[in-house]
């Protein structure tokens, strides 16, 4: 075989092995396509769980549906009101009422249907939106001071007390004395003259 021919086709080859795995797809695109649209079947699939009063088994589809990775703002939007009238329907209240939290969480306007949901849903719904409006306006709380702090807080007035006193303790004491009187403005009394003296 010439050199030009081992050239050639070992630039074939290269661009054959090139093209190959540019164009095949990767196992985890291929399972993310299929994880999608197997999320929308198995919500389908629990909604007629649900429907058919098995909602122990929807529970369990939309819990799997919503550990899968891939899954759609819809189908997550669609598996936590399943999920709540599911748990509804159980009388699961808390539970219910933290998938009605994470719909409202995605969808902050969210407005049941009257037709297709029941009443107890609609209700929770309209609780949470309430509970969670109350707590974005709740001002924070204001914590009094421990009774530690209060002492403390009270013993350093009474250093400044103390402070104060002996600062005008000391004003007037300078005033006197530099006035060289009794503080009344009178002159000081003179010394008194000493003995006689003997002769």
């Amino acid at each position: 075989m010439s050199t030009q021919a081992k050239e050639f086709f070992s630039k074939s080859l290269a661009i054959f092995l090139i093209a190959g795995l540019l164009f095949t797809p990767l196992p985890g695109t291929i399972s993310l396509v299929f994880a999608q649209g197997k999320c929308s079947q198995e919500l389908n699939d629990a909604e007629q769980k649900y429907n058919t009063g098995r909602f122990d088994e929807a529970i369990e589809s939309i819990t799997k549906c919503l550990g899968k990775p891939g899954i759609t703002e819809d189908e997550k939007m669609r598996a936590y009101r399943l999920l709540g009238l599911a748990y509804i329907a159980k009388d699961y209240l808390e539970d219910a009422k933290t998938a009605v939290k994470k719909l409202l969480d995605m969808v902050p306007n969210y407005q049941s249907d009257p037709v297709q949901d029941p009443p107890p849903f609609t209700r929770m719904v309209e609780e949470v939106k309430e509970q969670q409006q109350t707590q974005k306006v709740k001002p924070e709380p204001v914590i009094p001071p421990t009774p530690e702090a209060q002492e403390k807080k009270g013993g350093s007035k009474k250093w400044y007390y103390i402070g104060g006193g002996v600062l005008a303790a000391g004003v007037i004491t300078g005033i006197i004395l530099s006035s060289g009187g009794d503080g009344n403005g009178t002159e000081p009394p003179r010394p008194l003259p000493g003995p006689p003296s003997v002769p």
